[in-house]
C-alpha cells in the first residue's frame, strides 16, 4: 500500500510538473506575436524544449550550460542555410559534439538540441528587425533556451529525478561521433541542395533519433520509432478530418505534447511516448496550414532517415559485434 502511495504521488507530481512545462511552452508563441516576431515562433519553441530535455534528463545546469552553445550553433546553421557545404560542416560538428559527449552520458539528454539546428539550416525564419538573420536566430534561441532551463530550475522539485544515461567508454564515443557526424552531414547537403526545407528538418530528426551508439539499440528504436509514428500519424489524421478550429487543434496538440513528455518522465515503452510526440508535432506544425500535408511529409521524411539510419547500422553491425566478441561483451 504504501508503494502504491508514493507511485501515486511521484505520478501526480509528475502530472503537474508536465502541465506547467506545457503552459510555459505557450509563452514563445505569446511574446514573439506580441513584438511582431511571429515567424520566429518555431525557433523559441525549439529553444525551449532543447534546455527542458536537456534538464529533464540530466539537471537544469546542463540546461543553462547548453544555452550558448546551442544559441552559437543556431547562429551559424542560418548563416550558411544556403551553402550545402557548409551547412554540412555545422552539422557534422554539431552531431560529432553530441557524440563525444557521449562519454559524459549527454547523448540522449542532448538529442533536441541537435534537431534543434537541424531545423533552423533546414528552413531558418525571417529576421523581424533590422538584425541579420543568423544574429536575430542566435538571439531568440539563447533567450528562450536560458527561459527554459529556468523553469526547470524552478520546478526541480517536482520532477523526478530521471536515472542518468550510462556513460560510452571513449572509443565507442569517438566511433558515435564520426558515425553520426558524417551521416548527418551527408543528410544536411541533399537537404539544403534539394531545398526540401522543413520536410527535410524532419529527416535529419529522424537519423538523430534513430541512429545509437550500440548496433542493437539502433534496431529495436529504429521499429519502435516507426510504429510510434505510424500511430500518431493516423491519430494526428482523424483528428484534422474531424476538427478544423485552429485554436483547438492547438489546444489538442499541446495535450498531446504534455503526455509525450509524462511517458518520458514516467520510462513508458519507447513507441507511446513516439505516437503521442508525432501526433503532437503533426496538430502543432499543420494546425496553421493543413493537417494532412504535415502528416505525410512528417511520415515519409521519417521513413528515409530512418532508412539511412538503419543503412549505416546494418554496415557496422559485423564490426561492432567482432569487436564486442574479442572484449567478451554481448551488447555491441
Amino acid at each position: 500500500m504504501r508503494k502504491d502511495a508514493r507511485v501515486h504521488k511521484a505520478t501526480k507530481a509528475i502530472v503537474g510538473g508536465v502541465i506547467i512545462l506545457v503552459l510555459a511552452t505557450l509563452l514563445p508563441g505569446l511574446v514573439m506575436s506580441a513584438i511582431g516576431w511571429s515567424a520566429a515562433t518555431g525557433v523559441a519553441i525549439l529553444g525551449v524544449m532543447s534546455s527542458f530535455i536537456a534538464s529533464v534528463m540530466s539537471s537544469w545546469r546542463v540546461g543553462l550550460g547548453l544555452a550558448l552553445p546551442l544559441a552559437i550553433a543556431s547562429a551559424l546553421a542560418a548563416s550558411v542555410t544556403h551553402n550545402p557545404w557548409l551547412a554540412a560542416l555545422v552539422m557534422l560538428v554539431v552531431a560529432g559534439s553530441r557524440g563525444l559527449l557521449a562519454m559524459r552520458g549527454l547523448h540522449v539528454a542532448l538529442t533536441t538540441a541537435v534537431i534543434a539546428v537541424g531545423f533552423v539550416v533546414a528552413q531558418p525564419p525571417a529576421s523581424a528587425t533590422s538584425l541579420p538573420d543568423s544574429l536575430f536566430v542566435g538571439i531568440v534561441m539563447l533567450a528562450f533556451a536560458l527561459y527554459g532551463a529556468g523553469i526547470v530550475a524552478l520546478l526541480s522539485r517536482r520532477l523526478p529525478s530521471l536515472k542518468p544515461t550510462p556513460a560510452l567508454v571513449a572509443p565507442r564515443a569517438e566511433l558515435f561521433a564520426v558515425t553520426s557526424g558524417i551521416l548527418m552531414a551527408v543528410a544536411t547537403w541533399f537537404v539544403i541542395r534539394l531545398d526540401l526545407g522543413h520536410t527535410g528538418a524532419w529527416m535529419l530528426l529522424t537519423i538523430v533519433v534513430v541512429l545509437q551508439p550500440y548496433v542493437q539499440d539502433g534496431f529495436h528504436k529504429a521499429l519502435q520509432r516507426a510504429g510510434g509514428t505510424i500511430l500518431g500519424f493516423a491519430g494526428a489524421m482523424i483528428v484534422g478530418y474531424l476538427i478544423h478550429w485552429t485554436p483547438l487543434l492547438y489546444m489538442l496538440g499541446m495535450v498531446a505534447m504534455g503526455a509525450a513528455l509524462i511517458m518520458m518522465m514516467t520510462k513508458r515503452p519507447y513507441w507511446v511516448y513516439a505516437a503521442y510526440l508525432t501526433a503532437a508535432i503533426v496538430l502543432l506544425e499543420g494546425a496553421s496550414t493543413s493537417i494532412e500535408d504535415t502528416a505525410e511529409q512528417r511520415l515519409a521524411a521519417t521513413l528515409v532517415g530512418a532508412a539511412a539510419a538503419l543503412a549505416v547500422t546494418l554496415a557496422l553491425q559485423p564490426w561492432a559485434k567482432r569487436v564486442a566478441t574479442k572484449r567478451g561483451l554481448t551488447h555491441y
